[in-house]
């Protein structure tokens, strides 16, 4: 029985993708290799936090942020409360703010990945880079008064998000990246 492709069935080795995640990945260590980045890694690195890798557990931060946010602008539409806008601007900036350091824990748990693990990562990071964009663009637009165009983007964002979490769950559910243990999936 043949399984149908998924978003996971990507470039293998040798491939543009292949190349890029490695430039990717080498890139990230030149940077954090030393200094006070070389710390940061190693403190969001393994299993020192509660036992489990901490990028899956912050993950919920930005993400529900986000959600509410989708929520409370499509409410904002139908109602035309301030306060339905205020909440939307609000946790799409608390996303943001939360982003950070899930992105620098993902970072983390990037930097020992290799073969499709770190293929799948790139791709994780690009969709979460995209996103991120998107909705500091939205951002800006909301405090320029662009409300429509801020929900626009804001939408396409979301819309990368998923599968950029989808990526996530496969990494570290199926491939057991930021695991230091077996897994027995």
């Amino acid at each position: 029985m043949t399984t149908a492709p998924t978003i996971t069935h990507l470039p293998g080795a040798g491939s543009a993708l292949d190349r890029w995640a490695a430039g990717l990945q080498q890139a990230i260590v030149r940077r954090t290799d030393h200094g006070p980045a070389a710390k940061v890694v190693a403190a969001l690195s393994g299993e020192r936090w509660f036992g489990h890798a901490l990028h899956p557990a912050l993950v919920v931060v930005p993400a529900g942020a986000w959600l509410v946010s989708a929520w409370y602008d499509r409410r904002g539409v139908a109602t035309e409360d301030p306060h339905d806008e205020a909440v939307a601007d609000a946790t799409l900036r608390l996303g943001l703010a939360a982003a950070v350091p899930t992105a620098l824990a993902g970072v983390a748990q990037f930097l020992p990945t290799e073969g499709e693990a770190r293929r799948i990562a790139a791709v994780h990071w690009a969709l979460n880079a995209a996103a991120v964009s998107l909705y500091s663009a939205s951002s800006v637009l909301r405090s320029n008064g662009r409300r429509p165009a801020a929900r626009r983007l804001a939408l396409l964002a979301l819309g990368l998000v998923g599968p950029g979490a989808y990526l996530g769950g496969h990494l570290a559910y199926r491939l057991g990246v930021g695991q230091t243990r077996s897994l027995v999936v």
